[in-house]
């Protein structure tokens, strides 16, 4: 995250990254055969409140 960035709930600036633990994983809608992508999110390390949440994967969910 870019410095200027700080959490909306208690106003922190450092933020660390974690990912979803067992099949909290995300797939493509209209594919079949796909592993999908796990979910990673960057979470602030003095309150825990969730900033955001991407698929490290994106390519993934492209409409072929």
């Amino acid at each position: 995250m870019r410095n200027e960035e700080y959490c909306p709930e208690c106003g922190e600036t450092n933020f660390g990254e974690g990912k979803s633990h067992g099949e909290a994983r995300v797939y493509p809608m209209k594919k079949i055969l796909t592993l999908g992508s796990d979910v990673t999110h960057v979470i602030c390390i003095k309150c825990g409140y969730i900033l955001k949440s991407f698929v490290k994967e994106p390519h993934k969910f492209e409409d072929k």
